[in-house]
């Protein structure tokens, strides 16, 4: 028998969603290189999409967009 609470529950869910999200990245980034036809172009994507979308939002926010 084992007794946990919530916190051992958010624990392993949190370890559990940090591994499908490695795996998904590495899956996605295995499906990107044969489109671009380097690694170097497809790992330069994919850092630049999340910085993207940084600076949509900031740009939004300054514009004074909701």
């Amino acid at each position: 028998m084992e007794y946990g609470g919530q916190f051992e529950s958010q624990q392993s869910a949190s370890r559990r969603l940090a591994v499908f999200f490695v795996a998904v990245v590495a899956g996605l980034f295995m499906l990107l290189v044969p489109a671009f036809g380097r690694a170097r172009d497809t790992a330069i994507l994919m850092v630049n999409l999340p910085l993207a979308l940084i600076g949509g939002v900031a740009g939004v926010f300054l514009a004074g967009g909701r």
